[in-house]
């Protein structure tokens, strides 16, 4: 979607009737990509409405380099972080060391869990075959995703959906790059075990 270059000059001057024509423009993609980082529809619209507010105060920062849609989602990608690293303090600082301990825990046990993923690639494959065939809709595929913990989630979305290099996600989220990897790790497989329970179910309707 490319955006009247007009509309974006317009909320530059802080012009009401531009920032409700870039509103109207980019608000249900925008909320889509804060839904991903929110635990409910209600968390989303929040986040959306603080994105679109640092988009008006900050948009003189856009330098017409790049798109500004792509803009756009780093600034509400940044937002959403912001808002769950503001919502999780005590996770984040009070217990940032028992978190690592878990997390290596988890990376070691990963890393068994992949050993005998190789021994049953065949049994691996009838998996994937059987998602695949129960063809999700994206609804579906975000209920799924609702379904991983919330530390899990934010990093996949990062990662997969929006594109961030562990180290950008590190940064961000305060841990570091390895913690960032496993995470990535446990969310997929979380995800791919709880889409198999759903291609079941609806397979079997």
């Amino acid at each position: 979607m490319d955006v009247d270059e007009q509309i974006i000059r317009g909320c530059m001057r802080y012009k009401r009737k531009s920032q409700q024509k870039l509103w109207d423009l980019y608000a249900p993609l925008m909320k889509s990509i804060c839904f991903r980082y929110a635990r409910d529809m209600d968390e989303a619209s929040d986040i959306l409405q603080e994105g679109f507010l640092k988009v008006f105060l900050n948009i003189k920062k856009y330098q017409w380099k790049g798109s500004f849609e792509g803009w756009m989602k780093r600034v509400m990608v940044n937002t959403a972080i912001n808002y769950y690293k503001k919502n999780q303090s005590n996770y984040y600082f009070e217990q940032i060391d028992e978190e690592r301990t878990n997390e290596q825990e988890v990376d070691e046990q990963y890393e068994e869990d992949n050993a005998v993923d190789k021994m049953h690639e065949s049994d691996l494959k009838k998996d994937y075959n059987t998602v695949a065939r129960a063809g999700f809709t994206e609804d579906e595929l975000m209920a799924a995703l609702k379904t991983i913990p919330d530390h899990f989630r934010i990093v996949f979305s990062m990662s997969v959906l929006d594109g961030y290099k562990h180290k950008e996600i590190a940064g961000m989220l305060l841990i570091d790059e390895k913690t960032s990897r496993t995470r990535l790790l446990r969310a997929k497989k979380l995800l791919k075990n709880q889409l198999f329970e759903m291609s079941i179910k609806k397979l079997v309707k």
